[in-house]
């Protein structure tokens, strides 16, 4: 069963519609204020504007998520170095 929205007579599924900044901000786990500073640096994820609304598609949140990505490697261990007498 696909998630729909909770407002009444819109039968969009979840993925297809437009999320506020305050639920974009809560899928990425930041705050909005964060969120609005990243848009305004063009640092942020893709977002749309209708007037002077601000929306989110969930997918391009989880790209811009994606390219954060960031992959922890290993140190090289530097082999230690004898002390001369």
């Amino acid at each position: 069963m696909v998630p729909r929205t909770s407002r009444p007579g819109l039968t969009f599924p979840l993925e297809e519609r437009y999320l506020t900044p305050k639920e974009a901000s809560d899928l990425l786990g930041i705050s909005r204020r964060t969120l609005d500073r990243y848009r305004t640096r063009n640092s942020g994820p893709a977002f749309y504007k209708f007037g002077s609304k601000v929306r989110y598609k969930i997918e391009d949140l989880h790209a811009w998520a994606a390219r954060r990505r960031i992959v922890k490697r290993r140190r090289r261990e530097v082999p230690a170095v004898a002390e001369e007498d």
